[in-house]
């Protein structure tokens, strides 16, 4: 008796998921582009003047240029960027310090 109601629900559940997934979708390919050029763009200018096989670049570097693209976002702060800065120093640092323990133990 509810059966007919029930494929209805179901059927406009579905067509609501698939809007869903298709907008998520059109608006990830652009975020996933826009990430693309930034991440290029940085390492371009991180890398300028360096081989580009084997590049130098320092956690402060890495950090700064990070912030940088995020200086002109709402919110944020002179305070905050600084607390970014320093979080990201500290990730980035940690990480070398593991890469490079890893290395030593090899």
């Amino acid at each position: 008796m509810y059966q007919g109601d029930l494929d209805d629900i179901e059927m406009y559940f579905m067509a609501a998921v698939k809007e869903i997934k298709k907008g998520i979708g059109s608006h990830y390919a652009e975020q996933e582009a826009m990430s693309k050029k930034v991440a290029e763009k940085m390492f371009n200018e991180l890398t300028k003047g360096q081989d580009v096989q084997h590049p130098t670049i320092t956690a402060k570097q890495l950090a700064d240029a990070m912030l940088d693209s995020v200086s002109g976002m709402e919110g944020a702060t002179p305070e905050a960027l600084e607390q970014l800065r320093s979080g990201l120093l500290g990730i980035l640092q940690s990480a070398a310090e593991q890469e490079n323990a890893h290395e030593a133990d090899e």
